[in-house]
């Protein structure tokens, strides 16, 4: 059964996302509300990070912050998929 749910999600990501996304100035997620630097509110969640593995001959870690500049929906039919746009993540 999981084989079968599987390989019908591979078909439709490999399909690819309707052609047009939706924009969003805010999105909630797991409990957390975000909204994109625009919004400009008194108290809201616009900063994001990431941990990431660099490839190093010690394959240090790093964690990169940014703010998010822009929501995106994308829309593959049978799931959605949410992609935040960040200005240039730094160290």
């Amino acid at each position: 059964m999981m084989e079968e749910d599987l390989s019908k999600n591979l078909r439709w990501l490999a399909k690819g996302p309707r052609d047009q996304a939706l924009s969003n100035k805010g999105s909630f997620i797991n409990g957390y509300r975000f909204h994109i630097q625009d919004i400009e509110r008194t108290r809201q969640n616009s900063g994001v990070s990431i941990e990431a593995t660099i490839p190093t001959q010690t394959n240090g870690e790093a964690t990169y912050y940014g703010v998010l500049k822009e929501i995106l929906l994308l829309d593959y039919n049978i799931r959605q998929i949410l992609v935040f746009k960040c200005n240039d993540l730094l160290p």
